[in-house]
């Protein structure tokens, strides 16, 4: 595998061979002339020929050094292209991003932010699965999620991840229209406490 230096003995070798001239590419990789000739020199120690023929009035390449020129090229790039990619990747603006998500995140909130994101990062797709707080919080303890749009508070034994309130929503209470509450255009919590409730499991959503 090429060492960092390696690599750049590659970008000045392409460089000069585009050029054929050493000052002009001196210039261009911004080196000296004489460091410019040992990286040509190492690299053709580790290929085991010239690459190029040089005299006073000329530089050209060797038939070894058309045949790099044109293979390191596209390597080259290829592997700048990768490195770039990888970059990107590591920044969240390119390839998949893994959310979870409440159904109530999914209705009035995830479309609109993910339109957004996608509008400033068009290299990233999207894997999205609805599940409750309690799999979300778990899932990205293990690392198989990226982001969650969950409720607060966790379970107890709050976990070691990073937390951010984006939405508060107001709890309703649905009752049917005969109940003595329906009347009521506010209900106290307390007023509740002899009502059977219909909620989520609470291992599902603690918060509930």
């Amino acid at each position: 595998m090429l060492s960092r230096m390696e690599l750049r003995h590659v970008g000045s070798f392409l460089s000069l061979a585009k050029t054929l001239n050493f000052s002009r590419t001196a210039e261009i990789v911004q080196l000296s002339q004489p460091a410019l000739s040992l990286q040509i020199q190492a690299l053709e120690e580790e290929i085991g020929g010239k690459l190029f023929e040089r005299d006073r009035r000329r530089t050209v390449l060797t038939a070894a050094g058309v045949a790099f020129q044109n293979e390191a090229g596209g390597g080259l790039a290829q592997l700048e292209q990768a490195i770039q990619s990888a970059r990107l990747a590591l920044k969240g603006k390119m390839g998949v991003l893994r959310l979870g998500f409440l159904p109530t995140a999914g209705i009035n909130l995830l479309p609109r932010l993910i339109r957004e994101y996608r509008a400033l990062n068009p290299s990233v797709t999207f894997s999205l699965r609805s599940m409750h707080t309690a799999s979300q919080v778990r899932m990205l303890q293990e690392g198989s999620l990226d982001l969650g749009f969950l409720w607060m508070p966790f379970v107890s034994g709050r976990p070691s991840l990073e937390v951010a309130l984006i939405q508060q929503e107001p709890w309703m209470l649905a009752v049917p229209a005969s109940h003595a509450l329906a009347k009521k255009s506010a209900v106290r919590l307390g007023e509740t406490a002899d009502e059977t409730y219909v909620l989520y499991e609470r291992r599902h959503s603690p918060a509930f």
